[in-house]
C-alpha cells in the first residue's frame, strides 16, 4: 500500500535567467517553481528553462530525493514587479 504524498503547488512563470533576458529578450523561456504555499509566496524549488521539468498536469515529482504530491497553479503570464527593499535600491541606483 502506498503512503500518502504531502503536496507541493506548481506553476508555469517565464524564466527569470538575466543571461537569457540579456541576450535573448525575446524569447518565452518557461520554468516551473514549485511552492510549499496556496498562494506562491515561500518558493521550494526551481525548474529552470534549459533542464528537465515536470510537464503541466503532472500529478507527482520527485524532488529534492522525496516524491510529492503536485497541485497545479494556474500560470503567470508575466513576471510581478519586484517590491520591497530590493526594488527601492534599484529606484536609487
Amino acid at each position: 500500500m502506498r503512503s500518502k504524498l504531502l503536496k507541493k503547488y506548481a506553476r508555469k512563470e517565464p524564466s527569470r535567467d538575466p543571461i537569457l533576458r540579456k541576450y535573448v529578450p525575446l524569447a518565452y523561456a518557461t520554468e516551473v517553481r514549485v511552492y510549499n504555499d496556496l498562494r506562491a509566496k515561500n518558493l521550494y524549488a526551481i525548474f529552470p528553462w534549459g533542464m528537465w521539468k515536470p510537464r503541466k498536469g503532472a500529478r507527482e515529482a520527485t524532488i529534492n530525493c522525496y516524491r510529492w504530491k503536485l497541485i497545479w497553479l494556474p500560470d503567470l503570464k508575466r513576471i510581478p514587479k519586484e517590491k520591497g527593499v530590493l526594488a527601492h535600491a534599484k529606484e536609487q541606483a
